[in-house]
């Protein structure tokens, strides 16, 4: 039985890739934190195959209910995917609450998660790990998110230490920094930034949720067996 574990499952990204490869799984366990409904759209979708789990990993109690939740599982893959919504914060006049929720999200969740899924990957032999970073872990950095960059480089530290302890145990465990994508994610951002941001790339827009498919795909499936601790940017 081939389950995968998604984290941040009510976002786009999520619906996306299960709208394309859910008839790939034979269980496809699902967190989120609010829009109930996306989980419910997935589950008209494939029945059975959807086991939603409801849990706000902004609050470290929430985290680890939702660990106990998915501990009788064997989890063959965990696609991690949740952040807050992008915003633009001057460093010297943020709250340090803002950097905390940052690094519970994005850091401290993957984190607990890790710990109680890689023990059984470690044990059948195989398991692949991947974790959706920022374009800001390879290129360079802007002003006003210091918060969300801080997070993004701990989450890749960690991915690459996870990544030389568990290889030889068969984990596969990667990273991949995309550019901005038109999401929800980035609907608290000025309108000039997001246009500022298109006019920047190569292909003249910004990125959709669509177009980070195959490389979310491939390092999930066994082809991308020889890439271990990698940090794809996809622009």
């Amino acid at each position: 039985m081939k389950t995968i574990l998604i984290t941040g499952a009510n976002s786009e990204i999520a619906a996306v890739y299960i709208r394309k490869y859910g008839q790939d799984y034979d269980r496809i366990i699902m967190h989120y934190g609010h829009r109930r409904d996306r989980i419910d759209g997935r589950k008209r979708d494939y029945g059975e195959k959807i086991t939603p789990f409801e849990a706000d990993i902004s609050r470290r109690d929430e985290v680890e209910k939702l660990v106990e939740m998915i501990s009788e599982y064997e989890i063959d893959e965990y696609l991690h995917l949740p952040a807050p919504k992008l915003r633009h914060l001057r460093f010297t006049k943020g709250n340090i609450d803002e950097f905390d929720l940052e690094m519970q999200v994005v850091y401290w969740s993957f984190l607990r998660i890790s710990q109680a899924i890689i023990p059984g990957m470690s044990e059948r032999g195989s398991g692949r790990i991947l974790a959706i970073l920022t374009e800001y872990t390879v290129t360079e950095q802007p002003a006003y998110l210091s918060h969300y960059i801080s997070a993004k480089f701990a989450l890749l530290g960690l991915l690459k230490s996870l990544a030389k302890e568990y290889g030889s145990k068969g984990l596969r465990i990667n990273g991949i920094s995309p550019g901005m994508i038109e999401t929800d994610f980035i609907s608290t951002l000025p309108h000039y930034v997001v246009d500022d941001s298109a006019k920047m790339t190569m292909r003249g827009r910004n990125l959709s949720p669509i177009d980070l498919l195959p490389t979310i795909r491939y390092l999930l499936s066994e082809d991308s067996d020889g890439i271990n601790g990698q940090n794809i940017l996809i622009k």
